[in-house]
Order: C-alpha cells, then sequence, then structure tokens
C-alpha cells in the first residue's frame, strides 16, 4: 500500500482531526487570554443578530399583594451577517514523507502522522494570528482582514451595523509643554465615563486599553504620570504582562502596550490607543460556523477544520479552515483616542 493511502485512515477523517484540532489550548493569544468575547458555535454560515432597542431601567416598588409592573417588550431589529471562512492549503508529497524518520519508531503511520501534524500546526498558528486580528478588529468596531496583497479590508461596519456614527478619536496631546493640571486623568475618566454611557447600565468589570508604541511612550514621560509614579508607585507600577506587552494603571484603567507587528504593519497604530470594557455581559461574541465540506453540512460549528483528499499518486491536499465572526454588540462602547495630532 501507498504510503500516502495511509491518510484514508480513520484517523486522519474531518471529524477526527478537527475535534482533536480544536480541542487543543491555542496558542497564545492576548485578546483571547482576556476572555473578552464570549465563543458561540452556530450550525449556519449566516448568524441572525438581534438588536434590541431597550436599555435596563430601575423597578419601581410596588403594594405588597398588589399588582407589579408590566415588563415592556423590546423592539428587536434581526440582521443576517455572513461569517466568512479562512482557508490556509498545502500539500504533502512522496518526498515529504521519504526517508522521515520518526524518532524511535519505523512505522509508516508515525512517519505521515508527523508531517502531517507539522503542516496544520503551521497553518494553525497563522489562523491564530488571523482571529486575533479579527478581534482587535472588532475592538475599534471595524472587523478586517487583509486581501492577497496585505491591504486592509472591512469584512464589518459595527457602527454603520448598528446605525451610528464612529466617534472621533480623543485627542491625549500628550506631548504639550504645559499641560493642565490634572489634564491626563480628566482626559482617561473622559473615556470610562463615555464607555458607562454607552452601555446605558450594562454592568462591567473595568476599562482596558491596547496602546501603541509611541502613545505608551508619551503617556509615560507625561509630568502627571512621572508625579503619580513617584507618590503612588503601587498604582501605576509597569509589569510585563506574559510575555506581550508592558501594563499599568491609571485614572482606573489598565492600560497595555500592543506593540504585535506583522510583516511590518503594527496590530495597534503607534500613536493609537483602544479603550474598551471587560466583563460586560452578552456584549462581545465570536460566531464560528460549520465548514464548507458535505459531511459537516448543518452542524454546530467548530473554531478549526483540518481535512485532506488525494490529488494524485504523488500528492495529498492538506488544508485548515476557520468560519469565524467577532461582533462587538454596543460599539458606542468602543473608544479610540491618539496621543497628539
Amino acid at each position: 500500500m501507498s504510503i500516502l493511502n495511509i491518510f484514508d485512515n480513520d484517523a486522519f477523517s474531518v471529524v477526527a482531526r478537527s475535534r482533536a484540532l480544536s480541542q487543543q489550548p491555542p496558542a497564545p493569544a492576548r485578546i483571547r487570554s482576556l476572555g473578552i468575547f464570549t465563543p458561540v458555535p452556530v450550525a449556519t454560515t449566516t448568524v441572525a443578530l438581534e438588536s434590541i432597542d431597550g436599555s435596563l431601567s430601575i423597578v419601581p416598588s410596588t403594594r405588597r399583594g398588589g399588582p407589579g409592573v408590566t415588563q415592556q417588550r423590546d423592539r428587536a431589529q434581526i440582521r443576517d451577517l455572513r461569517i466568512p471562512r479562512f482557508l490556509v492549503e498545502d500539500v504533502i508529497t512522496a518526498d515529504d514523507l521519504q526517508n522521515v524518520r520518526v524518532l524511535g519508531t519505523d512505522s509508516e503511520l508515525a512517519r505521515a502522522e508527523s508531517v502531517f501534524n507539522e503542516k496544520i500546526a503551521k497553518a494553525n498558528r497563522n489562523l491564530d494570528t488571523t482571529e486575533e486580528f479579527l478581534m482587535l478588529g472588532a475592538l475599534r468596531g471595524l472587523v478586517q482582514d487583509r486581501d492577497i496583497d496585505g491591504n486592509l479590508r472591512t469584512l464589518l461596519n459595527l457602527f454603520d451595523l448598528f446605525g451610528l456614527t464612529a466617534p472621533t478619536p480623543t485627542d491625549f496631546n500628550l506631548t504639550a509643554s504645559n499641560p493642565a493640571r490634572g489634564a491626563l486623568n480628566d482626559a482617561v475618566s473622559a473615556e470610562v465615563y463615555a464607555i458607562e454611557d454607552a452601555l446605558d447600565g450594562i454592568p462591567f468589570q473595568r476599562v482596558h486599553a491596547f496602546v501603541g508604541r509611541t502613545f505608551a511612550r508619551n503617556f509615560r514621560s507625561h509630568p502627571e504620570f512621572q508625579a503619580a509614579l513617584l507618590n503612588e508607585p503601587y498604582n501605576v507600577r509597569a509589569e510585563r504582562n506574559g510575555g506581550e506587552g508592558y501594563t499599568w494603571q491609571f485614572a482606573g484603567v489598565t492600560f497595555e502596550v500592543m506593540s504585535r507587528r506583522i510583516n511590518g504593519a503594527p496590530f495597534v497604530g503607534d500613536n493609537e490607543a483602544i479603550f474598551f470594557p471587560v466583563g460586560a455581559e452578552g456584549v462581545a461574541e465570536v460566531y464560528y460556523g460549520p465548514a464548507d465540506y458535505v459531511e459537516t453540512a448543518n452542524t454546530i460549528g467548530l473554531p478549526r477544520y483540518v481535512n485532506n483528499w488525494s490529488l494524485n499518486p504523488r500528492a495529498r491536499h492538506v488544508e485548515v479552515q476557520m468560519n469565524v465572526l467577532p461582533v462587538w454588540r454596543k460599539p458606542a462602547a468602543l473608544r479610540r483616542a491618539i496621543g497628539n495630532a
């Protein structure tokens, strides 16, 4: 039997490999680790997003034994959103398997599985990075990817979706020569208050901000921050966050340097800050749809799918795909700032 025929074994089936890959711990990803987006697997290639115009309200007290307050029905709008597919393809050739020996074994199955897993792992790392980029875009209100030439492409404008106008980024004017007393604290607090107002009573744990390198440098050089560093070092101390970026606290907000770059392009602009709430229930969700295979049609979506099939006697097609869409239901609660215009 040809060694390439080993891949017809049930161990390499779509279901077996997809579930195995989905159950593995994901690669380190900062946004995912914050737990902002709630995973929502669906069995369709579109998701019906319900937008409700109601808000939280105070329930008045009523006489014991008497009637209560009749709850008003919220008017809902339904919007169907397409879940985009992201696909990475590769090929296993006979030469990939020829003379490849797994340490401690001569098994053809072990050799084939080793090469197969290497291909899958590489593709999955790229998809992990892509998903992180999509989530970061959702935190801006623009879910974006990049085309084949590397140009940004908008998949979903959350402000347009909800009939809102994206707020103009706040100019923190971090390099002002003589900043007013308390100006930095006031600027940060204004972003927190704007987020509170936009959430309309939905509780949240705290506000987090991803910042670019230049914004971080100028913020930490600001006279007000330097004074706080001297007087309250515990509250504004900088820490290395699990190999990602430096974090610090100021005016109740956690700031974190997001310095990650892909092909030279920063995830967060060097002079940019993105403010968002953490722990706001039901506000941020990430939808996973089924793959475009006959055997996965109308099944609950998985974070990743793996498939392979024979191209010819000399090669085997291998692919990994994800069908994912992150959505932020309260885009008015997403705030942006720049260090200086």
